[in-house]
This record gives structure tokens, sequence and C-alpha cells, in this order.
């Protein structure tokens, strides 16, 4: 997929599960759609996180490790301080629209 169609369809899925279409919600969610890509130099993420994109493109073949469920666990688990500030759908934005 390209990122326009990550992003629909996280946004899609974001805004069903959570119920909500706050914009910074739906922000979180659109880069966490973005997420899986950047194990790939041409992505747009890739091309954005150039040094990181390439040593893991090196590493691993494409749709690996960044498209894995553990990734989404892993951003549930480092954004779980978000959940002490904000409201969960803040905390779930990113995860969902990585798993999504």
């Amino acid at each position: 997929m390209i990122a326009p169609t990550h992003v629909a369809l996280s946004l899609t899925g974001v805004a069903c599960a959570t119920g909500s279409v706050d914009p910074s919600v739906m922000l979180l969610a659109a880069i966490g759609s973005q997420i899986p890509d950047m194990d790939t130099t041409k992505s747009w993420i890739g091309k954005a996180s150039y040094p990181l994109a390439s040593y893991l493109e090196q590493k691993f073949s494409h749709r690996s490790i960044t498209h894995s469920f553990f990734v989404s666990l892993a951003l549930l688990t480092v954004t779980a301080p978000v959940l002490y500030y904000f409201n969960w759908t803040f905390w779930v934005a990113a995860p969902f629209g990585h798993l999504i």
C-alpha cells in the first residue's frame, strides 16, 4: 500500500474504534499508520527518517519487523504515560493506526 492508503484506512479504523474524530487523535493515527513502512527508504517516512530506515532496510526485509504485532504493543507501552495526562483516545490512536 502507499502512504495515503495507510492513512485512510487507519483514520477510518481509529475513528470507528474510539468514536472520536478529534484532529489530534486523527493526526496520531496518521503518524502511527506510517510506522510500518519505516523499513524502506522509498517510503515517505523512510525518507524522513533516512538513517533508521536505511539500517532497517539492510537488516530486515520489507514487511517484517515493522509490520509486526509487537511494534503495536511497543507503541502502547511507550505511549502509556500519555494516558496519565490525556484521554485514552490519545493513548491508543498511534498504536491502533499502526495495527490497522
